[in-house]
């Protein structure tokens, strides 16, 4: 898959998740579990991801390799800070708060490692 491509999905899919954290869970904040600020604040992460991924698509960042680079580092920086917070927040979290961010990362991080192989080839 070409840099172009994966830039793309990125940004669609931190778009997505900051509207589902900014937007849609903040609303059903009971069933998740998940302080309401730290769910803002995840949101706003990803609004900045989602940018950058964006402007990487439209080839408006230094080289896509070192892009890659930058964007797949990110993502796992904010799967590990996601987990940290996981455990922090865990005895309020709900299973439906569990389920949410486990696939959440079961999304980012395969994409991180796709990154990360694409930057290098």
């Amino acid at each position: 898959m070409d840099a172009k491509k994966i830039f793309l999905i990125d940004s669609i899919g931190a778009v997505t998740s900051a509207c589902m954290l900014g937007l849609v869970l903040v609303h059903f904040q009971q069933y998740i579990g998940m302080p309401t600020m730290v769910l803002y604040m995840l949101a706003i992460i990803a609004s900045v991801f989602a940018a950058y991924s964006f402007l990487g698509y439209l080839g408006k960042l230094w080289p896509d390799t070192i892009a890659l680079k930058v964007i797949s580092l990110g993502n796992l920086a904010y799967c590990c800070l996601t987990i940290c917070l996981m455990v922090y927040f865990y005895k309020s979290l709900t299973l439906l708060g569990i389920i949410y961010f486990a696939l959440e990362k079961l999304i980012v991080i395969p994409l991180a490692i796709l990154e990360w192989k694409t930057s290098k080839s």
